[in-house]
């Protein structure tokens, strides 16, 4: 009985049109490559904090090199990319140079300033 609803079922046309298809289909995953070198590949993001501190800070900056797994921690006092750029010119580019990067975000916020013709309001 059960082979006989079966095979119904798989040569019903309105069935088929209908029937959902549990087989999920998964996106083949592109990791990104070992970083050869220390310095070259950034990876950064915005840790919200729960209330405003005495300095006027809302956020921190989290920059972790990829290759040694160093981490700047930069208390910031909004999210904008102004502010996120000047974090990085102040305390970034400093320790690992203004060398080719890779910088990895979730929103791309610095990639856009940095390429920028304006001058930044330091």
């Amino acid at each position: 009985m059960f082979a006989d609803a079966n095979t119904y079922c798989k040569t019903c046309e309105v069935c088929q049109c209908t029937k959902i298809n549990y087989s999920h289909t998964y996106v083949p995953l592109h990791p990104h490559p070992v970083p050869q070198e220390i310095g070259t590949r950034l990876a950064m993001d915005h840790k919200v904090v729960t209330r405003t501190t005495a300095e006027g800070n809302t956020a921190i900056l989290v920059i972790v090199e990829a290759f040694s797994g160093y981490a700047h921690l930069i208390p910031v006092k909004d999210m904008t990319a102004v502010t996120t750029a000047q974090a990085l010119v102040r305390y970034v580019i400093p320790t690992w140079g203004a060398g080719s990067w890779i910088l990895y975000s979730e929103k791309g916020l610095v990639s856009s300033v940095l390429s920028s013709k304006k001058p930044m309001p330091f």
